[in-house]
Parts: structure tokens; C-alpha cells; sequence
């Protein structure tokens, strides 16, 4: 990625964190970023492309951590504690890019079949396990996106109840989850 391209990503990011996305304007983030109004406009036709930029870098970043060491010969379960975990890291250590993706997840825009399948091949090993599971009976029978939910979305809870650091929950209390998340996903109490 071009160095000034990536510079006015992160300048762009900080700024959403310290104003949001209704305080941001192409005049703040050219003044801090230290760059022309046409170096901008070179890289993003405007600030929806801006925007849509930083989202999809943050979810690719986050997509690359959540499905890193999945291709190893562990189990089921342990790939799901595998990525969890990674989730855990990547919230700890960039805490702002996954705050801002976060954010851009909740903003209301209207994205594209093109965007939608980016999206898609983003988290392509995670749906591949996912699906997996499901075919061979052992994950519920239920849509791709509402078993990522069951699989992601109590670390993701916790984490914005805590917005400090998930850290602060003691290993017990972090298994405990992990293994709620399993148990949800299961199609049955057997395959726990």
C-alpha cells in the first residue's frame, strides 16, 4: 500500500476516534495529515470512499488475525478456541482499528454486491470452518452469519463491555466463554 495512501488512512482513524464520523471532514484530515487537498482526492474520491477504505482495511486486518494458525491439524473446538484467542489478541493490541471497524460495521451504508463479496473473502476460512462444521452435522443447521455470531459475538460482547481491556477477565472466566461459544454452535450436547 502506497505510504501516503496508508498515511491518510491512520490519520483518518485517529480523527473518527477523537470526533466520530459526523465530526470528520476532508479540510480536518487534510490539515492533519499534513498533505493537499489534491493528494486526498488522488487516493479517495471523497469521504464515503474514505471511509469505505478504512472499513474494509480494518476488516481485512482483523479477518488475516482472527483465522491466523487454522490450517494446523487441531480439532474443532480447539480451531474456535484458536480464534478466539487471536480475536482477543488483535482487540488488545489495536484497539483502536477494532473499535473503528466496530464503528463502520454499525454506519448505516449502502454497500455493493462487489462490497458484500469482499467481505465475504475477508473471512473465507472462517465461513470454510463454519460451513464445514455445519455439513458434517456437527455445528446447528442455521445460517452461515448467524453461526459466526454465536462463534465471535460473545468475545465481541465482552469486549465493548469492557472497552478497557478483555484481559481484565480472569482465564477461567475467559474459558468459560470460549466454551459457551462452542456449546452454542453445537448441534448437540454429545459433540461437546
Amino acid at each position: 500500500m502506497n505510504d501516503k495512501r496508508l498515511h491518510i488512512l491512520r490519520v483518518t482513524e485517529k480523527l473518527l476516534k477523537e470526533h466520530g464520523l459526523h465530526g470528520l471532514s476532508m479540510s480536518k484530515i487534510v490539515q492533519a495529515a499534513g498533505v493537499s487537498t489534491g493528494t486526498i482526492y488522488r487516493y479517495f474520491k471523497d469521504k464515503h470512499d474514505l471511509i469505505t477504505a478504512i472499513h474494509f482495511e480494518s476488516a481485512g486486518q482483523l479477518a488475516l488475525a482472527i483465522c491466523q494458525d487454522l490450517d494446523g491439524p487441531a480439532d474443532d473446538r480447539q480451531k474456535l478456541f484458536t480464534m478466539l484467542d487471536n480475536l482477543i489478541d488483535y482487540n488488545e493490541r489495536y484497539p483502536e482499528r477494532y473499535l473503528t471497524k466496530a464503528a463502520l460495521d454499525l454506519v448505516s451504508q449502502q454497500r455493493t454486491h462487489c462490497d458484500m463479496e469482499r467481505i465475504r473473502d475477508l473471512f473465507a476460512p472462517l465461513t470454510r470452518y463454519i460451513e464445514g462444521g455445519r455439513d458434517k452435522g456437527l455445528f446447528k443447521p442455521l445460517p452461515t452469519d448467524i453461526l459466526v455470531s454465536l462463534c465471535l459475538g460473545p468475545i465481541e460482547w465482552n469486549y465493548h463491555l469492557r472497552k478497557d481491556s478483555i484481559r481484565n477477565l480472569s482465564n477461567e472466566e475467559l474459558l468459560l466463554i470460549k466454551q459457551a461459544c462452542w456449546e452454542a454452535m453445537l448441534a448437540s450436547a454429545a459433540n461437546s
